[in-house]
């Protein structure tokens, strides 16, 4: 049976939605198509179609436009509920400003080209405003009997907010290729993208720069690998980590390793990232480089120390001046007297004399002490490669009569080049290996041995600079040694822990030591045991110039 709009059953009538009512309600006789009982079957029968569609659909009959559309297409339009405004009227009128666009798509689909157009971008007028809409739709020709184009259908689907998405989107992503672009190109940070294990997950130029790693290498790797073997064990990087975590941010500066093993000082910000609903995905490193600041720190508490050393050594020399250089003196003046009181008596005179002469000769060499040990607080003379071999050898020769008349073991590694002052580092051996020769009740046996470290090879904290490569000596002898409570006196000038009755010695040989060790900007320590030996630690810089500056 042939489908009538105008009488159709009640459950066809149910399925036309309210478009099928409006249809029927409205009053076709003023346009081109005529009462609803002459129309053709080809245009009820695709009105049935669309009619019963959920999906948005429409109907352009020939040749005027006439628009037919069902109720999902209906919620496109925006049309009033009261009556469509669409409903009957020419494509031209409802579409407007639009119409130039969607006329040449309905003329190719009328002439047997159905088109598919998504995304298109349409003006819209909808009650209140205009707007810019955006449809994904289908034109295809219908036919009559007789294979004639009759009408164009239609069905489309706005997607206006997939395409503000999508554009959204797009932005995001364009704001994101420039952020990572920015990123990149920053030079004097390294700007690292970590996730919640601290595995690396982006690099940029600055890290690059200041960490030495390539991209290829380092991405997928800890971020653990950049902290002292010290640090490491102490779980600074996870500590970090778990503070960002908590707190949100972790700020942190210390030492950092760089690929090829050398140090920079690095100022840090961990920082939590986290999702919509505020959970942490990652955290965001960025690195500072902060070795030259942190140097020049370091100097300017390096020339705070010396000066308070050298304000303890003034003291030190007001108390010489009031006590050991006046020993003699006033040996000298009692001798004088007594020797005035026994002039008459030649020996007596004569022995009185010898006490004279012996604490002038006394106070002579203590002087002279006083100004060698003076002189070392003006570094006038330059460094230069000093062969420690060499210095080591005319020590021993200087020394050759004594080392024969007791019989002395000494044995050395082979020594380095480092940077010195050639004079004084001939000191340091000469008055370490005179103490040793020295204080020994039994065959000397002395032994040298070094070896090159950094800071970070070190077990213990003893004062060495994280960017200096050192050489360290020992010196180590079965002599007398000492209590190790005295350790850090003997090093102060004129302190002696012998009486000068079984040794001799003013007193001033380690303290030379010390300042000589100083000067080169080194560490010198003892460690001892009363009868055992003593063996004194010397820490001396290979080269003055910092072998890791940053680049």
């Amino acid at each position: 049976m042939e489908y009538n709009l105008v009488n159709s059953s009640q459950s066809d009538a149910a399925g036309e939605g309210e478009m099928g009512a409006f249809i029927r309600s409205y009053d076709w006789s003023s346009t081109s198509l005529g009462a609803m009982d002459t129309w053709p079957a080809s245009l009820r029968s695709t009105l049935r179609l669309v009619l019963h569609s959920r999906f948005p659909m429409a109907i352009y009959w020939a040749p005027d436009w006439i628009c037919f559309y069902n109720d999902a297409f209906r919620e496109i339009l925006n049309d009033p509920s009261e009556m469509p405004g669409a409903l009957g009227q020419r494509a031209e009128t409802v579409w407007g400003e639009a119409w130039p666009l969607i006329r040449p798509l309905i003329e190719q689909a009328f002439a047997g080209r159905a088109n598919w157009n998504p995304d298109q971008r349409l003006p819209l007028v909808r009650p209140e405003r205009h707007q810019e809409v955006y449809w994904t739709v289908s034109y295809s020709p219908f036919f009559d009997e007789q294979g004639q184009s009759v009408g164009v259908l239609v069905t489309g689907l706005e997607t206006t907010e997939q395409v503000a998405i999508r554009e959204r989107i797009e932005a995001l992503t364009r704001s994101e290729e420039r952020y990572h672009k920015m990123v990149d190109e920053v030079q004097d940070y390294a700007i690292l993208l970590l996730d919640r294990e601290g595995i690396i997950l982006n690099w940029n130029k600055g890290a690059q720069r200041i960490k030495g790693y390539s991209e290829a290498e380092i991405i997928g790797k800890s971020f653990v690998v950049f902290y002292l073997p010290e640090d490491r064990a102490k779980k600074l990087p996870e500590q970090l980590i778990a503070e960002a975590f908590q707190e949100g941010r972790a700020r942190h500066e210390g030492w950092r390793i760089r690929k090829d093993g050398s140090m920079f000082w690095g100022s840090i910000v961990i920082t939590a990232l986290h999702d919509e609903k505020g959970g942490i995905i990652g955290f965001s490193k960025v690195t500072r480089d902060l070795t030259e600041k942190k140097l020049a720190e370091d100097q300017l508490r390096q020339y705070s120390r010396e000066l308070e050393i050298q304000n303890k050594e003034l003291e030190q020399f007001a108390y010489i001046a009031s006590h050991d250089l006046q020993e003699p003196l006033r040996k000298i003046q009692t001798f004088s007297g007594l020797l005035k009181e026994n002039l008459d008596q030649p020996e007596v005179a004569d022995r009185y004399l010898t006490k004279i002469e012996a604490s002038a000769q006394r106070m002579s060499k203590l002087i002279k002490e006083v100004l060698n040990y003076s002189r070392l607080a003006i570094l006038e003379e330059e460094f230069v490669a000093v062969d420690l071999n060499e210095t080591l050898h005319h020590v021993l020769v200087d020394f050759e009569l004594l080392i024969d008349e007791k019989g002395a073991v000494i044995r050395a590694d082979d020594l380095p080049v480092i940077d010195g002052i050639p004079l004084q580092l001939n000191q340091l051996f000469y008055n370490l290996l005179s103490n040793a020769l020295k204080f020994s009740q039994q065959t000397p046996h002395i032994q040298i041995t070094s070896a090159i470290l950094t800071a970070a090879d070190m077990s213990e904290d003893i004062g060495l600079k994280p960017l200096l490569t050192y050489l360290q000596l020992v010196f180590k002898d079965n002599g007398i040694g000492f209590d190790a409570q005295f350790s850090r006196q003997i090093f102060t000038i004129f302190q002696r822990l012998n009486t000068s009755k079984h040794y001799s010695g003013t007193g001033i040989g380690l303290a030379l030591c010390k300042k000589i060790v100083d000067n080169h900007q080194g560490i010198i320590y003892a460690r001892s045991t009363p009868n055992q030996g003593a063996a004194f630690y010397v820490y001396l810089p290979v080269s003055r110039k910092p072998t890791e500056e940053p680049a």
